[in-house]
């Protein structure tokens, strides 16, 4: 009788957590898999997404979407690659919402097998979608000075909401009233 020893391909996420650069523009997250071992033959592993739920937690549809708008989905590996991608879209919008955050979890790989499940191997990962929304609003909804009082002036505070990533500013016009 003979043993033959095969090294089965073992698939995992290359990283735990991915994040888009920001949300100003319809962009592609790539979600990237590594195949590693014997990678002659071809190979696949199904994903799920899930949105989550919460504060914080990205919604499929009005946040992100997938070629075909599908939530679930295979990752084929052709005979010898050794790394794929899962691509999802971020959707633009101008929403000072906080950074959101949705998970994809690796499933039912065929003619290969789930690497063991740790920070260098993930089975699960978290993609987040980097907000990069902000406005600007007034500290006050008015502000009094006595015109009597020799010197009188008035401090007016506007403060800006949301992400700093870059400098800003803000144009005003004073006018009667």
């Amino acid at each position: 009788s003979t043993v033959t020893i095969v090294n089965q391909p073992r698939i995992a996420f290359t990283a735990r957590r991915f994040a888009s650069t920001d949300e100003a523009e319809a962009r592609e997250l790539l979600l990237t898999l590594s195949r590693t071992g014997d990678t002659a033959g071809a190979s696949s592993v199904q994903y799920t997404i899930t949105s989550g739920s919460g504060e914080g937690a990205a919604t499929f549809g009005s946040d992100f979407t997938t070629a075909g708008a599908a939530t679930t989905g295979t990752v084929n590996f052709a005979a010898g690659a050794s790394m794929a991608t899962i691509r999802t879209t971020v959707i633009a919008d101008a929403s000072i919402e906080g950074d959101e955050s949705f998970t994809v979890t690796l499933s039912n790989p065929n003619n290969a097998t789930l690497a063991a499940d740790s920070d260098s191997t993930p089975r699960v990962a978290t993609a987040v979608i980097t907000d990069d929304d902000f406005r600007f609003e007034f500290a006050t909804a008015s502000t009094t000075v006595d015109e009597g009082v020799m010197g009188g002036s008035a401090v007016i505070t506007v403060n800006r909401v949301g992400r700093s990533i870059s400098d800003s500013s803000v144009s005003f016009t004073i006018a009667d009233g």
